[in-house]
């Protein structure tokens, strides 16, 4: 009886060791597959192997790259002078076997995955070996990402707060050209609830603002290798924390203490 075991695969950050040894613990799969073929007595054998292994690898300039072998990665250095967008490690086996290692850098849709199918026992014990590599990949993680919902809450009415005294520094501009009056004898009842009102209904876009900008500073799959300048993400929080530590924290601290 064949057994198929499948396990998302999220917030992790590839590295080149890290798939060429998922890659090789792959490929090792097939050749002893193929090795128990050809040692198997020639009336069992059929009349050809119907295994196989294969690598693609997918480039963001649309040129794909396949192999039946691990050249891709010990001889080639197409990993290393491109920008890999995503990689799928196949291997089937003579009877029916097989295992499937597919990922693709950014927020999928759809899942990166591994994919295991084989007799009972040999189907598990292949998958928590390639699992067990998975896990030690480095994790997608940080102090904002651990506490996203606390930080977008706090951040989208930080940007709420601006964009009140943002509105309110027009009126008053315009108050001063002449193009809007009002009465500063007039007393509003209840402003502060007013205020507080605007800030939740303007803090709403803010934070579905703020959700995107996370996920596109952080990927759920990542690959950290290629040329620098082809990793946009981590260019890109390198800018953030910059931003983040000289303007946006003073500024959310200031806030925080005059509320």
């Amino acid at each position: 009886m064949k057994e198929s075991i499948k396990a998302k695969i999220e917030d992790r950050v590839f590295s080149r060791e890290n798939i060429i040894k998922i890659a090789t613990i792959i490929y090792s799969k097939y050749e002893e597959d193929l090795k128990k073929y050809e040692s198997s007595p020639e009336d069992f054998r059929g009349l050809n192997y119907h295994g196989s292994f294969k690598i693609e690898l997918t480039c963001d300039d649309d040129t794909q790259y396949t192999s039946d072998s691990l050249e891709l990665f010990t001889k080639d250095d197409i990993i290393d002078r491109k920008k890999v967008w995503s990689i799928s490690i196949r291997f089937w086996g003579h009877n029916d076997e097989e295992i499937r290692f597919a990922i693709t850098e950014g927020n999928q849709k759809t899942p990166n995955l591994l994919h295991v199918t084989g007799e009972n026992g040999l189907a598990r014990l292949w998958f928590s070996e390639l699992e067990d590599v998975i896990k030690h990949v480095k994790p997608q993680e940080n102090f904002i990402l651990t506490h996203k919902k606390v930080f977008t809450v706090i951040v989208s009415y930080v940007f709420s707060i601006l964009t009140l005294i943002s509105f309110i520094f027009s009126l008053v501009i315009l108050n001063k050209l002449g193009l809007f009056t009002s009465n500063p004898d007039a007393e509003v009842d209840n402003a502060w609830i007013y205020l507080l009102v605007f800030i939740m209904i303007c803090s709403l876009p803010w934070k579905i603002k703020i959700d995107k900008w996370i996920d596109s500073f952080w990927y759920s799959v990542e690959f950290d290798f290629g040329p620098e300048h082809y990793k946009k993400t981590k260019n890109k929080r390198k800018i953030f924390w910059i931003a983040f530590s000289a303007v946006f924290l003073p500024l959310i601290l200031f806030l925080l203490s005059i509320l």
